[in-house]
């Protein structure tokens, strides 16, 4: 259903506030794409950063289901790449910044892209834009809808103007000074020195695959028993003493710190073995992205949320 025009109006007011926060897109994406829904209606949202080229580097994906982040993570290249595939790769190529999928030639719905990635997450109708950033393609969003209901062209349009915010967030990330507050910490996991998980917390297997949605490995950890990139980064840190043993990066809604210490015996008659490694996640969260949230739910004009929200970040600022 349409929301309301006035509600629209709102919405389109903290897409604004959003995009021109300065703050992390990864740690954004979900609160953006939550919020182009009441834009540009539809049953899920997910963003591709991308290289230059079009290979995804980080995902998101609103609701996608384990077994289609897996096919799409490990096996990428071997079945969502060729001449018959439209998808976050090969539209970068194309030309055309939107709606590519509006009306796909008719060799898109016997594709691999389609049936196991689209129709994989409940979807039929994809409507799809190119994002660039700094004279450069940077990322793709996609919309999807189920059976029946069709993007138009007026969604297009709707879309080409969010795509605008969107691309001045990507361009202009990170300049907004920002405090993180941790509010997971008791995520751990137990490896070797061959950097095999041994045992993990349910936290931070959950933890790992926020993570892995946002594309800091392309490993299936279940299946193949690998961790990701950043665990064995860090490990390597403590190994060498190339300082301290600590890797930070954005995920959706916050970011992650990975931090490596060694395990001892913890009693004289332990028996010896293999020494093992402790990694500890911690979810650390933006204190000015929950100000966001905030202040979008104010009973106030979205004029007055945007200034009460420049001087409780200005206020916070002066108090640290």
């Amino acid at each position: 259903m349409t929301p309301p025009r006035r509600s629209i109006g709102r919405q389109w007011s903290y897409l604004r506030q959003l995009c021109f926060s300065g703050l992390d897109s990864r740690m954004m994406v979900p609160e953006i794409l939550r919020t182009v829904n009441h834009i540009v209606p539809n049953d899920a949202g997910s963003f591709f950063w991308t290289t230059a080229q079009g290979i995804p580097t980080d995902i998101f994906h609103e609701h996608s289901p384990p077994e289609v982040q897996h096919l799409f993570l490990n096996h990428f290249e071997e079945l969502f790449i060729g001449p018959t595939e439209l998808n976050v790769h090969s539209l970068i190529h194309r030309g055309q910044k939107l709606g590519q999928l509006l009306a796909p030639p008719a060799f898109y719905f016997a594709s691999n892209t389609h049936h196991l990635l689209v129709r994989g997450s409940g979807h039929e109708h994809t409507l799809d834009a190119r994002i660039d950033a700094h004279g450069a393609t940077v990322g793709e969003l996609m919309l999807f809808r189920g059976p029946g209901r069709q993007f138009t062209q007026d969604d297009c349009d709707n879309l080409a103007k969010v795509v605008r915010y969107i691309e001045f967030a990507v361009a202009n990330e990170n300049t907004q000074p920002d405090t993180f507050r941790a509010v997971q910490d008791n995520a751990t996991i137990v490896m070797d020195t061959d950097d095999r998980p041994l045992w993990m917390t349910d936290p931070a297997r959950r933890l790992l695959q926020q993570a892995l949605q946002a594309g800091n490995s392309w490993v299936d950890l279940p299946k193949s028993g690998l961790l990701p990139p950043f665990c064995r980064h860090v490990c390597h840190l403590l190994r060498g003493d190339h300082g301290i043993p600590e890797v930070t990066f954005s995920v959706p809604h916050g970011r992650l710190c990975a931090r490596a210490s060694w395990l001892t015996a913890a009693a004289a008659d332990t028996p010896a073995g293999r020494p093992l490694i402790a990694i500890h996640l911690q979810l650390q969260v933006s204190p000015n992205l929950r100000l966001l949230q905030a202040v979008r739910d104010l009973p106030a004009s979205p004029m007055q949320q945007q200034v009460a929200y420049i001087l409780a970040t200005g206020a916070s600022r002066t108090g640290a």
